[in-house]
């Protein structure tokens, strides 16, 4: 009998929940919700530099492999856009209708930049459940990273016995900001203060459940694309991110019976470990940054001098310089007076 209803459910291709996709208009399926796995990543337009309109290449290069892991929904870390206004006409007939599944957005600051986003998808924040998981998705951009009341009402909501664990989506890693051991290990990643230690954290460490909470922003000088780190027996911090580089990779996450696994994959075929491996100790002790090209020289110098920035810069100088001489002339005469 089991059988023959599992069977209906996949004919109507309906179980569980039904959270759809503003960016595709597909919906959550859920054959076995004991039994489930969903993608994880973030900065999907990849390097801050790709200015095509497209998202990341090693992002697009691989959308018949994750379709293939046959998740339940991708859920993108922020920055899937570099520019809502100017990528939105290439996005759907790349990405967004190629994929097999739902697509949610936890927004960066880009995806948010021009004012784009809420007017064409809805609101930036969200949550939904899956059998004994609690999904929820959180806008770090609001309120200069600060949480109100409707953010951590969210988190509240999945104070229940029937939720054994989180998920907490977002975009900026503000578990890092101030925690002693955390701090800097994102080099050259952007902050702008947070309550996330004041209001968010005590909420999670209440819950009666294991919770992850991701962020997918890690700067341009990661060794790798995952970190993991335990803060407690029950809250994980996890981050991805991507920037078309040979690093490139995305968090495949498989529930099985209320226990999580997780199973990086990479967009450019290369080994990877563990997720666990990718661990605080892992990142303090190796470097992302590359040692200078002195070939690419005159291309720096040349990419520089004709930038209009460069020359505003100049002629900055020049003002400030030559009206720090005429204040100069002008005291040194009256002290002649």
């Amino acid at each position: 009998m089991r059988e023959v209803i599992v069977i209906l459910f996949v004919l109507f291709g309906w179980f569980g929940n039904s959270q759809t996709s503003p960016f595709n208009n597909k919906s959550i399926k859920i054959i076995d919700e004991n039994d489930f796995s969903f993608v994880v990543g973030g900065h999907f337009h990849g390097a801050s530099t790709n200015t095509s309109g497209f998202p990341a290449g090693t992002l697009l290069g691989n959308i018949d492999e994750i379709n293939a892991l046959n998740p339940s929904f991708i859920a993108s870390l922020g920055d899937l856009f570099l520019s809502p206004k100017k990528d939105m006409k290439n996005y759907p007939r790349t990405f967004f209708n190629k994929i097999n599944c739902p697509l949610f957005n936890a927004v960066g600051n880009h995806d948010v930049e021009d004012y784009e986003y809420e007017g064409n998808f809805g609101s930036t924040i969200m949550s939904w459940e899956i059998g004994s998981s609690g999904f929820i998705i959180l806008d770090t951009e609001r309120d200069n990273g600060d949480f109100g009341d409707e953010q951590l009402r969210m988190i509240r909501d999945m104070d229940k016995p029937s939720i054994k664990n989180v998920f907490i989506f977002a975009h900026r890693p503000v578990w890092t900001e101030n925690d002693d051991d955390l701090e800097g290990v994102f080099k050259g990643n952007t902050s702008h203060g947070t309550d996330f230690d004041e209001t968010v954290l005590p909420l999670v460490n209440k819950l009666n459940a294991t919770v992850y909470i991701f962020g997918g922003s890690i700067g341009g000088e990661a060794p790798v694309s995952f970190f993991y780190h335990e803060k407690n027996d029950h809250v994980r911090y996890i981050a991805n991110a991507i920037r078309n580089l040979p690093r490139d990779g995305v968090l495949n996450v498989q529930v099985s019976d209320g226990n999580v696994s997780f199973t990086p994959i990479s967009l450019t075929g290369q080994n990877l470990k563990s997720l666990e491996s990718y661990n605080l100790n892992f990142w303090q002790n190796n470097d992302g940054s590359k040692p200078f090209n002195w070939r690419l020289l005159p291309l720096y110098i040349w990419q520089t001098i004709t930038n209009w920035v460069f020359w505003v810069g100049i002629l900055f100088a020049l003002l400030s310089g030559g009206f720090v001489y005429l204040v100069r002339r002008w005291w040194k005469r009256r002290k002649r007076a």
